[in-house]
């Protein structure tokens, strides 16, 4: 086959279609990735309070951290991965 691929050494741009608008350009682009606006959340699931904190313990996230439950994280979210047997 003669053309500019089959010369020996040819070496085109990655995504080059000939011409014609590159599928990159073509397919729509959607939704808002900005990294500067995410908020950075400590998980911590329920079943770590059953084994770490009496009963009637007042947990916040100083307390947290100092258990080594969470790192450094401003705020926490707990998630309902286990049971609380004591109140």
């Amino acid at each position: 086959m003669k053309g500019q691929r089959s010369r020996a050494g040819f070496s085109g741009m990655t995504g080059f279609e000939g011409g014609q608008m590159p599928l990159i350009r073509r397919v729509p682009k959607r939704g808002f990735r900005h990294t500067a606006f995410r908020l950075e959340c400590a998980v911590v699931n329920v079943s770590d309070f059953e084994n770490r904190f009496e009963a009637q313990a007042a947990v916040t996230p100083q307390v947290l951290k100092d258990q080594g439950l969470i790192k450094g994280c401003e705020r926490v979210k707990v998630l309902g991965d286990g049971n609380l047997s004591r109140r």
